[in-house]
This record gives structure tokens, C-alpha cells and sequence, in this order.
């Protein structure tokens, strides 16, 4: 018998995701309504604020790694060379633990910085930094830089100015990306002020490609499943308060030249495009305006 299911397909430059869910919940999910008293309720139950940070750490984590992700390799050096990440931590010998005072201070050493490096006040170094706070409650920085060439240690120590600093360059990609993760906790987010955004990151960046839905371009991904499965990561299942029962599969595109040009075309042939979360619509899956209505239930799909 075959399960109704719902397709997210999300790509972040060579990894991507596909998510299979069993039983979908995409639409009349209860919001968040705020009350007099009792604090906030959300689908009848008390508001857990803890709970509610952990949820959205989480998910800034997940935006966060996929950002990385779509930057890798994408950008070249000044010299058109094409090469890995580079870490940089750079720390305050103050004990500067105003977050706001502390952005400012970090933004004008990246304008500094990209001087120095290509001789131009053209924004060129492309980069994802993550604040975090030492236990004497000073700020520092964690960077991902896409597209730095090679600057000697002692050379961008004195343009930081504030501090030592420290240079890695990235040669396991995956373990990187985790080490930079690590550090958004819930402390964090605690700190940084209403309506500001919990890391930095410079203009311009690539986004992931997300999409929702579409049965005929399901079939068209499983049918390149043969050649998937030999780049697959993992594969795991879990149960979603909101979304029920989701396979999910995790491919490195690197690995299989073959792979991205049939993806490419994909995303072609369904008007995918970069930096915009699409629905793919066909005649099957739900309507790229999405309803306020469930699902109809004949749309049906299973990956083989």
C-alpha cells in the first residue's frame, strides 16, 4: 500500500537533503497567541521558554549550517584560485562584553581587513563570523572565511588590533562546520538584544535551494537513487511533534561528478532557483500557494 507522504528537498552548494514525511502537518499548525497573564500559550498548552530557546537555537543552527554549506568553494581568492575555508578566532585583551560595541569594533576590522587584502574599499572577503562570550564575559569571534588567501599570522593580528588572534586552515570540511556550530548556545541568544541577528556575515552570500512538495520531481529524483546511494552520509528517522513520522536521507554531491549536473537540470526544468525557498508545484502535490486546507489525499509517493 502506498503511504501518503510529503517531499522537502533542500540543497546547500554539493549537500543535500531529502526529507520523506509519512503523515504531513505543513498547514493549520497552531501559532503562538499571546495572553494577559500565564505568560504565552501555544496549542493549549503553557508556554516553556526554555524549551521555546532550545527550539530556536536549534533551528539557527540548521540555517547556519546550510549557509556554510552554499559558500564552500563558491568563492575564489583574488588570485581566481578556488580553495578551503580558512578558521579565524579573534579575541578582546579588554574585556569588552557589549555585544552591540563589540559587532561595531569586528565590522570596521573586516572593512580594514578587505583593504588590506585586495587594495580596494570593495567589499570582497566573504565570510560567517559567531560571537561568543568567555566566562569573564568578553566577546570573541569565531569566522569562517570562504575566499582568504594566504596573510601572515602577525599581519592580521595588527589589523584586528584588539587582541591575538588565531589562523586554522579548514581541511576536514564536516568536523569545521560542527566546531563553528558548536558555539551558538542558548547563553547566546540570552545575551544578544531583541531584533539583532545572532551571528555576522558579509553581504552577498549564496543561500540554500529549498523545496516543498511535487510528486513527478520525487519520481525524477528516485529514479537517480542508484547513483545517490553511493554518496550517501546518513539516513535516520525521527517523529515530529508538528510534521509525524520524516525519513531523512543526507548526500554529498562532491563525491560523484555525475551527480550536480542532474541536479542542476532538475532545478531547471522546475524553476528552483538559488537564494529563493520555492514550492515545486506539478499535478499531484499541494499548490504553491499552500492552502489552508489539508493536503488532498490521493497525492501519494513513496522513494524507492
Amino acid at each position: 500500500m502506498i503511504e501518503q507522504v510529503g517531499v522537502k528537498w533542500v540543497r546547500s552548494g554539493d549537500l543535500l537533503e531529502v526529507y520523506i514525511y509519512k503523515d504531513i502537518h505543513w498547514v493549520n499548525r497552531p501559532r503562538q497567541t499571546k495572553k494577559k497573564k500565564g505568560g504565552i500559550e501555544k496549542g493549549g498548552k503553557n508556554y516553556d521558554e526554555e524549551r521555546s530557546l532550545a527550539v530556536s537555537i536549534n533551528y539557527t543552527k540548521k540555517q547556519l549550517r546550510r549557509k556554510v554549506y552554499a559558500n564552500i568553494k563558491r568563492w575564489p581568492e583574488p588570485n581566481g584560485k578556488v580553495t578551503n575555508p580558512t578558521f579565524l578566532t579573534t579575541t578582546f585583551k579588554e574585556n569588552i562584553s557589549d555585544l552591540v560595541q563589540a559587532n561595531e569594533f569586528f565590522t570596521n576590522f573586516m572593512k580594514r581587513f578587505n583593504y588590506y587584502v585586495t587594495d580596494d574599499k570593495e567589499a570582497f572577503i566573504k565570510y560567517i563570523a559567531v560571537p561568543e562570550f568567555q566566562k569573564r564575559g568578553a566577546v570573541h569571534y569565531h569566522c569562517i572565511f570562504f575566499n582568504l588567501p594566504y596573510i601572515p599570522k602577525e599581519k592580521i593580528e595588527e589589523t584586528w588590533s584588539h587582541g591575538f588572534i588565531k589562523v586554522e586552515q579548514i581541511k576536514e570540511l564536516a568536523g569545521s562546520v560542527e566546531y563553528l556550530l558548536k558555539y551558538m548556545k542558548k547563553d547566546l541568544a540570552r545575551m544578544i538584544p531583541k531584533g539583532k541577528k545572532r551571528y555576522l556575515a558579509s553581504r552577498g552570500l549564496h543561500n540554500y535551494v529549498e523545496a516543498r512538495g511535487g510528486d513527478l520531481f520525487m519520481l525524477e529524483l528516485s529514479e537517480m537513487k542508484g547513483l545517490l546511494d553511493e554518496v550517501q552520509i546518513h539516513n535516520y528517522s525521527y517523529t515530529g511533534e508538528w510534521c509525524g513520522d520524516v525519513e531523512s536521507f543526507v548526500y554529498d554531491l562532491s563525491e560523484i561528478d555525475l551527480i550536480m549536473p542532474h541536479i542542476l537540470e532538475l532545478e531547471e526544468r522546475f524553476g528552483v532557483h538559488s537564494n529563493v525557498n520555492a514550492n515545486i508545484c506539478d499535478t499531484l502535490s499541494m499548490p504553491a500557494s499552500r492552502p489552508k486546507a489539508r493536503r488532498d489525499k490521493n497525492s501519494q509517493l513513496t522513494l524507492k
